[in-house]
């Protein structure tokens, strides 16, 4: 992320009839600094579209934070499918797949499957007892299976959640120059 392709974002959001928060060109150009270092996982044109899409929303008549644009950028929409949202499409590979093909465990050759899981739903299999545990589901054990699979899901996404965080807070710092 470049101040450049802030700058690109920035102006869409004008020109959209966003009325800008800052006052003064310094104040400008001190802001897309914060935003470059807050978004330097996300590419410029992942920030120009989804500054798009805030256009596009009906409530957008303020200046959006960092955070509000980056909810908009498809990837990162993708991380945040909840857990029970994963937990159907859990039950839906167990259709798909039967017991006798896991998924291989991300980013390893852990498991005998050909398809892989996300790290969270890989863990949500594990709290389950495994692949063959969570194939043998019942409806007297699925509530458990259940609440073990969102519960271990959910720490995943916070571990993830405090990764990134731990990224940004590792980040080289601005100086703000008076």
């Amino acid at each position: 992320m470049t101040v450049d392709e802030v700058a690109a974002a920035f102006m869409i959001l004008r020109a959209g009839g966003i009325r800008s928060m800052f006052k003064h060109d310094d104040e400008i150009l001190e802001a897309m600094r914060v935003w470059v270092v807050v978004l330097d996982d996300v590419g410029g044109e992942e920030l120009v579209t989804a500054a798009r899409s805030y256009l596009r929303q009906p409530a957008s008549y303020y200046w959006p934070t960092p955070g509000q644009l980056l909810a908009l950028v498809p990837r990162h929409q993708a991380e945040l499918i909840d857990s029970n949202g994963r937990w159907g499409e859990l039950l839906a590979l167990v259709r798909k797949h039967g017991s006798y093909t896991p998924p291989r465990k991300p980013g390893s050759d852990v498991g005998s499957g050909e398809w892989t899981v996300d790290e969270g739903t890989w863990r949500g299999i594990q709290a389950c007892g495994g692949w063959r545990e969570l194939c043998m589901v019942t409806r007297d054990t699925m509530a458990a299976q259940r609440a073990a699979f969102r519960s271990a899901y959910e720490v995943a996404g916070e571990r993830n959640r405090m990764q990134i965080e731990q990224r940004a807070a590792s980040a080289p710092r601005l100086e703000v120059v008076k």
